[in-house]
């Protein structure tokens, strides 16, 4: 591989790491007439200060970070502020009053997305109390059953949502691409 290609290729894991475990700057939530707009020289907020913020912000359906709302069939989509993984995240809210705070990255590759997914798992593992639970299950991928993804699925006893972590392989248009998300809220298998 040349020089270029291996520099950028570790530019984007290093920078994707960073973004899946909540190490970017993140744009707080905003209020008034500039709600849902990037903020500039948003603080950079820590990942233990994120998944802090999320899950409080479930007890509310994260009606404190929801902005402009997008209706389709099944599902409503709100723009957020509250940005962990660049411009990545939305939540979702669909019949029956579930709600998710979820956030994803295409990787550039199957091990850097594999590599993202350990240092995001790895990450909030250890921001989480010793009272979170982990459940780890593999996944097949969408355009080959043989290509294996992950979830890790963590629980509270007296949280009645979860922070699931999926790595995935998504369909490309022409190969198969690898993507991990990141989702706060109610579980849902399909999602």
């Amino acid at each position: 591989m040349p020089r270029l290609a291996q520099t950028r290729q570790a530019a984007v894991l290093a920078l994707a790491s960073a973004a899946l475990a909540g190490c970017l700057t993140t744009t707080p939530p905003a209020s008034g007439r500039d709600a849902g707009q990037p903020t500039a020289g948003a603080a950079k907020v820590e990942p233990c200060e994120a998944i802090a913020t999320l899950t409080k912000s479930y007890g509310n359906q994260f009606a404190d970070l929801r902005r402009a709302k997008r209706s389709y069939n099944r599902i409503d989509i709100w723009s957020t502020s509250y940005q962990i993984v660049g411009n990545n995240c939305e939540i979702w809210g669909w019949q029956g009053g579930h709600f998710n705070y979820v956030c994803n990255y295409v990787a550039p590759d199957e091990q850097s997305a594999r590599d993202i997914y350990d240092r995001a798992r790895n990450t909030i593992r250890q921001c989480l109390a010793a009272e979170w639970s982990l459940r780890e299950t593999t996944l097949p991928g969408a355009q080959d059953a043989a290509a294996q993804g992950s979830q890790a699925v963590f629980k509270k006893a007296d949280f009645s949502g979860v922070i699931d972590l999926r790595l995935l392989q998504t369909r490309g248009i022409n190969t198969p691409r690898w993507a991990v998300y990141v989702m706060i809220g109610d579980y849902n298998a399909q999602l």
